[in-house]
């Protein structure tokens, strides 16, 4: 996965990154990928322009694609991961992620 836009954090930890107006989530990661963090962002970051994330520990998710087709393999795939939907503003975009 590659960010759209990278930054760093300046000493005291904050850093400054510019969203657009689709833009409902940021994922941080440290830079061995250990931690991170997924938070929303509000719809009003321009009377609430600051965010607070809290780092945790990151895991790995493994899933089978099973075919309904006996003895045939699947030769590729597209997953999603989705956020839930947001009812105030329910034509944002809730994916976060494909791969």
């Amino acid at each position: 996965m590659e960010s759209s836009e990278l930054t760093e954090t300046n000493a005291d930890g904050t850093f400054t990154i510019s969203l657009s107006s689709r833009d409902r989530v940021l994922f941080a990661l440290t830079s061995d990928r250990k931690y991170g963090c997924i938070t929303e962002v509000s719809d009003n970051v321009d009377k609430e322009p600051t965010v607070v994330m809290r780092l945790a520990r990151l895991f790995s998710v493994n899933a089978e694609f099973p075919t309904s087709v006996e003895g045939k393999s699947i030769d590729w795939c597209h997953a999603y991961v989705e956020l839930p939907p947001d009812e105030n503003n329910p034509l944002a975009s809730n994916r976060f992620m494909a791969c």
